[in-house]
């Protein structure tokens, strides 16, 4: 499925792949991101009034993980683990091959926009897929994640978080960039608080400085969504 980007991004020249952290957020198809996302169960839901008087990053209380080839399966348990020890029910669906002309062999890159469209055909919202990959999208050189608007899936690219970091600051990177990405996908744009996880991450320093929380300006944007499938 090709899809018509909106691209928030400070970038360099896409070639050679640079440093600089890129965030590419699709135009999708919105009637089938809608219809995926009416088969979440109840039990994922949680009310914006808990939410409000919760220490909770987003308002779910259960969160489906799609492993897309190539993945690193030791990572999957620790991530899964820290998921849960800040209260969120992680379910691990079987890791799915490389969708077909996912990989650009000229870039040596993954297209981010193909591994999203192979996460929407999985039913289970809210959805983050997990992929080892290093990924790019549109003319970007690279990025750290995508996510589809409407209560659709997003995509995680673990390739360049492991960058000068230990385990527990690797595995503090992915859970922020999940909270990112899901917060996205429920219409939170980005932040100017810079140490809100909303915050746009220009470099990985970025990401390391900012919290894996919403900001007080950010959860109560959210209040304001309405977002009909967390209400």
């Amino acid at each position: 499925m090709r899809l018509s980007p909106r691209v928030r991004c400070r970038r360099e020249s896409p070639f050679p792949v640079s440093d600089t952290a890129c965030e590419f957020v699709p135009a999708y198809n919105r009637r089938r991101v809608q219809d995926a996302a009416a088969s979440r169960s109840e039990e994922s839901r949680i009310t914006l009034t808990q939410f409000s008087r919760s220490g909770l990053a987003l308002p779910i209380r259960e969160l489906t993980l799609l492993p897309i080839q190539p993945v690193e399966p030791t990572e999957l348990p620790h991530i899964a683990a820290e998921l849960e020890s800040r209260g969120v029910r992680v379910r691990l669906e079987r890791a799915v091959l490389r969708p077909r002309g996912a990989y650009d062999a000229e870039r040596g890159q993954f297209r981010a926009e193909v591994l999203l469209d192979a996460a929407c055909n999985v039913p289970a919202r809210p959805l983050v897929a997990i992929t080892a990959a290093d990924c790019y999208a549109g003319d970007l050189n690279f990025v750290f994640g995508i996510a589809a608007p409407a209560g659709g899936p997003a995509v995680v690219c673990l390739h360049r978080l492991h960058a000068g970091a230990a385990p527990q600051s690797f595995f503090a990177r992915v859970i922020k960039e999940i909270v990112h990405e899901l917060g996205h996908t429920l219409g939170l744009a980005h932040c100017r608080d810079r140490s809100c996880v909303m915050h746009f991450s220009n470099t990985l320093a970025d990401t390391d400085a900012k919290s894996e929380l919403l900001c007080s300006a950010c959860r109560k944007r959210f209040q304001t969504l309405n977002h009909k499938p967390y209400r």
